[in-house]
């Protein structure tokens, strides 16, 4: 079972860019800026169980884009935040 990257790995990995690449990556993720602390990462299974859907299911949300993702290989993590932005999507339907 894949656990969600650590706060602590990624701000190391961010450290390691420069900081107009750090921000422009920064930028790309949803809810996060330069001054915020990058979200909680979550596996597509940990998604899955939140929602009690199938992993299949939310693999489908990340490829229609209905749920944003990171992809880093085969990992795939969504942003802890993107749940909540999905959330007031459903409640507003």
């Amino acid at each position: 079972m894949s656990k969600p990257f650590s706060a602590d790995l990624l701000r190391g990995l961010l450290d390691t860019l420069p900081p107009s690449e750090r921000d422009n990556f920064l930028s790309t993720l949803p809810g996060a800026t330069a001054t915020q602390p990058p979200p909680r990462l979550l596996t597509v299974q940990t998604v899955a169980a939140r929602w009690g859907v199938t992993s299949r299911t939310v693999r489908n949300w990340i490829t229609t884009g209905e749920l944003p993702a990171i992809k880093r290989g085969r990992a795939v993590r969504v942003p802890e935040n993107a749940l909540y932005s999905m959330d007031k999507k459903e409640a507003a339907q």
